[in-house]
C-alpha cells in the first residue's frame, strides 16, 4: 500500500506517528511508542512525501521544484515506486 497523507503540502510523517505507523506520538507526549494496531501488521506500507519539498523530502534546487501539478506529481511518484 502507498500513503500518500494528502494536500498538497501535508507531510507523510503525520500519517505515520499520528494515526496508524508502526510508532505514534500522541497528543501532548514527546515520545514516540509502539502503536498496538498499526497497519503494517496486514499490508506492507510505504509512505511516500508528496510533493518534492514537503516534510523531510527535498528534491533539486531551483524553480521548477517549487512548481507542481498533478502530472508532475504523479510522474515523481511513479518514479519513486519503481
Amino acid at each position: 500500500m502507498v500513503w500518500f497523507n494528502g494536500g498538497p503540502g501535508c507531510s507523510s510523517l503525520l500519517g505515520f506517528f499520528a494515526e496508524h505507523g508502526p510508532y505514534i506520538i500522541d497528543d501532548g507526549e514527546d515520545h514516540i511508542k509502539a502503536n498496538p494496531y498499526p497497519w503494517n501488521m496486514r499490508a506492507n506500507v510505504m509512505y511516500l512525501e508528496s510533493p518534492a519539498g514537503v516534510g523531510y523530502s527535498f528534491g533539486a534546487r531551483g524553480e521548477p521544484d517549487r512548481n507542481h501539478n498533478d502530472m508532475s506529481t504523479s510522474e515523481d511518484a511513479y518514479v519513486a515506486l519503481v
